[in-house]
This record gives structure tokens, C-alpha cells and sequence, in this order.
């Protein structure tokens, strides 16, 4: 079972490297999330064109919020990195605005936080996106190998799916499509049976001259829990 796991480091390291420092909306209640426990992104309305107000003092984005719990995660976990770099940040030097030109850019260079966002743009990337894309691509080498395919043929395969495709260009940045596809792509493995074995129940006992056949239930569970995963990060999730 190296191969997999060589997959997985292999894409790992490779979407860590090719990440992209751009900021959607998914980060801001990942943000807040992380720092205050609240999906209201009111401290960032104006921000972006995606976040609304509800209602006095409350904000929020136009969009399930999977992703943005999803990418909360490690920026709860580092939170005193991330505050460090925010107040190192604040004491840089201001520079001067262009006007309209790139807006939301020389916003955070106005405020002074345009290396923490840098910071969250990675961070979201590094422990979120990348993992889950390559973890994806090892499991998806690892079940082609347990129906016969060779070790190699396993590995190109699972290569080109992770780094000749758009899913390389998807996993630079925070994205809950990418993710919707990470999670359904992991239920349908889970549930793909190309030898088409029945399922048996634990009372079930397999012809003597037949092996007997791997329990079907926990798969289907798995299948069914990312399945939600996919309508909470977006409703394309009721296709899946």
C-alpha cells in the first residue's frame, strides 16, 4: 500500500507549492468561525460583492457554508500564528491606494492586513484543500489496485486525475465545488464494486466454494455522511 500514500504526498506537496493567494468569500466566515465562533461576516461587509446584510449587525455570504467550516479548522488550530502575523502586519508601513485598481487587494494593504490574508489564503490551501484533493487521488490508487489494476497503471491513472486535469487548478484556492467533488468522488469509490459482489449481512455465511464478501453497510453509511457534505458546502449537493 506505498503507492498510495506516495500518491498522496506526491499531490500534497505539488498543490501546497502551486497555491493561489486569492480570497473569496468562502474565507470570511472562516475567519470569523475561527476567531468568534459566528458565521456573521458584518466587520466584513463590503468586502466582496458575495456578502449581504440581513439585518442590522448581521451579515452573511450567499452560500452554504461547508467550505468556510471546513477551511475554519486549521485556522482555529492556529490561531496564535495567525494573530501574531495579523499584529505584525498592522505595524507595517501603510502604502498608498491607487484608485480602482485592484480593489480588494489595496483594501488590505490599507488596513494592514494584507500578509494575514496572504497567511489565510495558504493556510486553507495547505491543510484543507490540498489534503483532501490528494487524499481523494490516493484513494482513488488504492481501490484500482484492489480490483487488479497494476501498482503502476494505478499510480498514472490517479496522477492524471490529480494533476492533468482542472482538479489541480480547483485545489489552489478555498472552493466548495472542489470540494463537493473530493466528496462525491470519495462516496462513489466507496460504493464502486467492479466485481459486483453481493453484500452480505453479518448472519449471511458465503458458499463454501466462494470467499466470503466484504461487509457493505459502513461503505454505504460513509457514501451517505459525504453526501451531506456535499448539499452543506453547496446545492449542487441534491445531485449527488
Amino acid at each position: 500500500m506505498r503507492a498510495p500514500w506516495r500518491v498522496f504526498f506526491t499531490c500534497w506537496i505539488t498543490y501546497t507549492v502551486f497555491w493561489t493567494p486569492y480570497i473569496v468569500r468562502e474565507h470570511f466566515p472562516a475567519i470569523t468561525l475561527a476567531d468568534s465562533g459566528t458565521l456573521n461576516v458584518q466587520r466584513f461587509l463590503g468586502y466582496t460583492d458575495d456578502i449581504f446584510s440581513s439585518a442590522p449587525g448581521r451579515a452573511f455570504i450567499n452560500n452554504n457554508p461547508g467550505a468556510s467550516i471546513t477551511g475554519a479548522i486549521p485556522l482555529f488550530v492556529l490561531r496564535p500564528l495567525i494573530a501574531q502575523v495579523k499584529a505584525w502586519n498592522l505595524q507595517q508601513p501603510r502604502l498608498p491606494v491607487p484608485p480602482n485598481d485592484g480593489e480588494f487587494f489595496w483594501r488590505t494593504v490599507s488596513e494592514g492586513l494584507q500578509y494575514y490574508f496572504l497567511l489565510v489564503a495558504f493556510l486553507t490551501v495547505a491543510l484543507v484543500m490540498a489534503p483532501v484533493t490528494a487524499g481523494t487521488a490516493a484513494f482513488f490508487c488504492a481501490r484500482l489496485q484492489a480490483f487488479g489494476i497494476s501498482t503502476a497503471s494505478a499510480v498514472q491513472v490517479s496522477l492524471l486525475y490529480a494533476l492533468a486535469t482542472p482538479i489541480f487548478f480547483r485545489t489552489a484556492l478555498l472552493n466548495h465545488n472542489m470540494l463537493v467533488c473530493n466528496a462525491a468522488f470519495l462516496a462513489f469509490l466507496l460504493l464502486w464494486d467492479p466485481l459486483e459482489r453481493p453484500a452480505l449481512s453479518s448472519t449471511d455465511r458465503a458458499p463454501h466454494d466462494q470467499p466470503p464478501c466484504p461487509l457493505r453497510p459502513l461503505p454505504a453509511a460513509l457514501a451517505g455522511l459525504l453526501s451531506g457534505y456535499c448539499l452543506l458546502c453547496d446545492w449542487s449537493g441534491v445531485v449527488v
